[in-house]
């Protein structure tokens, strides 16, 4: 019978599963968040690299595998450039520089030219376009501000950021109070300035549709909806009954004169 010391011990294998998910896409972080972090990166990177040579002299080993660290550093840098993580963190710093021109804390031409080389890449994108046209506006170009500022708004609903759109276009309204977008991405518009509680922006903006597409079926849904404003929100009898007339005059065939004729019957009772 052999001694316990020298007798076979039973091993038993144990597998870990290990999910992974992986990160693909850029958060922004506030530079009080990411500048700790970016440092600790680096401090951590040279630190291993350095213990990992001298491992190799001989120098010092304390059984960690340093070099197992640093391929993962390098990897993790290699990932950020394939990912484009790092052209996303030129577009945040660039797009919050912009907020900053105004109070100057930062100056001007620098930051036009960052958006400006951003836009050359990402011609299409909304944010960058508004900034882009909020720092020209600036300079007192108020046609090429507009102009952004005309194509910034409809590439917000496309990307499914319609508070952007409405904010971005009440910035194109304060400087062009006349200026109407194309027919369905007015009303739009002006929906969605409703829904956000910007009552008289909303009447202003379906008013415009009115102004700008007469003849078009839009109009008469933008004065039955302005109407309808006046009367929910704005407790404005008198108004709202005033452009349903309007509506019922205008346009005695339109698919919205029972919906005109029934608003009108509830304003008089």
């Amino acid at each position: 019978m052999r001694d316990a010391e020298t007798s076979p011990v039973a091993t038993k294998s144990v597998i870990i599963k290990v999910m992974i998910f992986p990160l693909i896409v850029a958060l922004p972080l506030p530079i009080p968040i990411w500048m700790p972090m970016w440092a600790y990166g680096v401090y951590f990177g040279a630190r291993e690299l350095l213990a990992g040579v001298l491992d190799i002299q001989g120098s010092a080993s304390d059984g960690v595998a340093r070099w197992a660290h640093v391929g993962g550093v390098a990897l993790g840098v290699l990932a950020a450039v394939l990912l484009k993580s790092t052209q996303e963190g030129q577009r945040e710093f660039a797009l919050e520089d912009t907020s900053k021109v105004a109070s100057g804390e930062t100056d001007k031409a620098q930051s036009l030219t960052d958006v400006a080389r951003l836009l050359e890449e990402r011609p299409d994108d909304p944010e960058l376009l508004e900034a882009m046209a909020g720092l020209i506006l600036m300079q007192g170009e108020k046609e090429k501000s507009r102009d952004l500022y005309l194509k910034a708004i409809p590439l917000f609903f496309t990307n499914g950021l319609p508070e952007r759109a409405a904010i971005s276009y009440l910035n194109v309204l304060r400087i062009f109070p006349d200026i109407a977008l194309a027919a369905r991405t007015q009303m739009t518009v002006a929906m969605t300035l409703d829904k956000l509680g910007h009552h008289r922006e909303a009447i202003e903006a379906f008013l415009l549709v009115v102004s700008h597409y007469g003849k078009q079926d839009v109009a008469e849904n933008a004065l039955l909806r302005a109407a309808q404003i006046h009367a929910r929100h704005l407790q404005d009898k008198e108004a709202s009954r005033q452009l349903l007339k309007v509506l019922l005059t205008d346009y005695p065939h339109s698919s919205y004169t029972t919906i005109a004729r029934d608003w009108l019957a509830k304003l008089d009772t």
